[in-house]
């Protein structure tokens, strides 16, 4: 058999969003423009997903048998270009590994590249010629839809003989495998389906390789899961080699689905994508209705109560409801997945809580009397342990009344 390169994984992924009045090419109008159809350029805010400045894409890995979370920024996005960033806290080794860098990717690179360059490296900044980052070019997502097959380079990173990571491209072949599906996804924190397709994938390796193994057949195997947007279809979950990656939430951006695609599914209120003062009143309306909220928008490093940048405007938010409302006291409780021993998590959810309330003690100046904290660990799951996107779920922040 081939011998799969040790990846280093560190990956993100896309979804959702546009203005009302959106066009967009679905499976069906590809299939009747057939692969001919043209492919030189597109407006990716007419797409599902527009790459508007403040996107905010958090995806579930699991990798090497552990779980963490990547992030990925849009920083600013013209008819030109689009520059994002990514970060994520990763184990190796059992020690934590950090990853934050930026890239650019052109919009004629988005139509017609062959390569998904879809691992990032620490320290890497501006474009990578040729490649996308998120999703299959255009062109060969039309092709995929149109023919059931396409070919295209994997960039992943395959650390060099001194331990640096470094770009590695395999060719593999994509194929389609049955109809549209739906595809489950928080947008602002309700549970939202979204059209996708599913694709096999297959190693093409080197003519060396088959010259090695002239009787080798190299089946097709679990792979990718494309939003179905022949605009913008960005990769929403995938399967390659010994990594597992998932698009979990999906933050300040709205979607427009046309009518036929499949609707958003029951759950939560949504939370405002807004600034912190539309969180803010969700909050305390929650709380006045209801007694207890979760907090959308908090996110911790990976294993630990260090409190991740992109949970300013949440805690912002809570501080707002708390100092609009002076009589209003909260517990602020804290819940984890099931990954790790009973104690752990325990521990580890309730240090968590002690980290919401000391920002908002020492930045925000919230009275301490009027916040408690409490950790349950894992105890009260509100989605399925066994999956991605339900751990991703049971990972949260609320508040209760008191």
């Amino acid at each position: 058999m081939r011998t799969s390169p040790a990846i280093g994984l560190v990956v993100w992924l896309g979804a959702l969003g546009v203005s009302s009045g959106c066009q967009r090419a679905s499976t069906s109008d590809l299939l009747k423009a057939g692969p001919g159809a043209a492919t030189t350029s597109v407006d990716l805010t007419h797409a599902i997903v527009p790459l508007v400045q403040g996107l905010t894409i958090v995806t579930a890995v699991e990798d090497a048998g552990d779980d963490y979370e990547s992030f990925k920024v849009i920083l600013e996005s013209d008819p030109q270009r689009y520059r994002l960033s990514y970060s994520s806290i990763f184990k190796r080794e059992q020690q934590l590994k950090r990853t934050n860098s930026e890239r650019e990717v052109s919009t004629a690179d988005h139509v017609n590249a062959g390569q998904y360059r879809i691992a990032f490296r620490t320290g890497e900044r501006g474009p990578s010629p040729g490649t996308t980052a998120i999703s299959l070019s255009t062109a060969k997502f039309r092709e995929l839809v149109s023919k059931g097959e396409t070919r295209i380079d994997i960039v992943t990173l395959q650390d060099d003989f001194d331990g640096t990571p470094q770009p590695l491209a395999e060719s593999i072949d994509l194929r389609r495998e049955g109809g549209p599906v739906d595809f489950p996804v928080l947008v602002n924190n309700r549970m939202t389906r979204l059209p996708a397709i599913h694709a096999l994938y297959r190693d093409n390796p080197s003519p060396q390789w088959r010259a090695q193994f002239p009787n080798e057949v190299l089946e097709f195997q679990e792979g990718f899961t494309f939003l179905d947007d022949g605009v913008h279809p960005l990769a929403l979950r995938w399967q390659y080699r010994l990594a597992t990656l998932e698009v979990i939430r999906i933050n300040n951006v709205r979607l427009n689905l046309k009518d036929s695609d499949p609707p958003a599914a029951s759950g939560p209120p949504a939370a405002s994508d807004a600034p912190a003062s539309g969180l803010a009143q969700e909050l305390e309306d929650g709380l006045a209705r209801r007694g207890v909220v979760e907090v959308p928008g908090i996110y911790f490093d990976t294993g630990s109560a260090a409190i991740r940048p992109e949970s300013g405007p949440a805690i912002a938010a809570i501080a707002e409801a708390l100092s609009k409302n002076a009589s209003l006291k909260v517990s602020i409780e804290g819940h984890t997945d099931n990954q790790g021993g009973e104690q752990y998590n325990l521990d580890l959810s309730r240090t968590r809580a002690e980290a919401v309330r000391t920002v908002l003690i020492e930045k925000h100046l919230i009275d301490k009397g009027r916040m408690t904290t409490r950790g349950h660990g894992y105890s009260k799951p509100k989605a399925d342990n066994s999956t991605l996107l339900g751990r991703a779920q049971n990972r949260r922040v609320e508040l209760v009344r008191f």
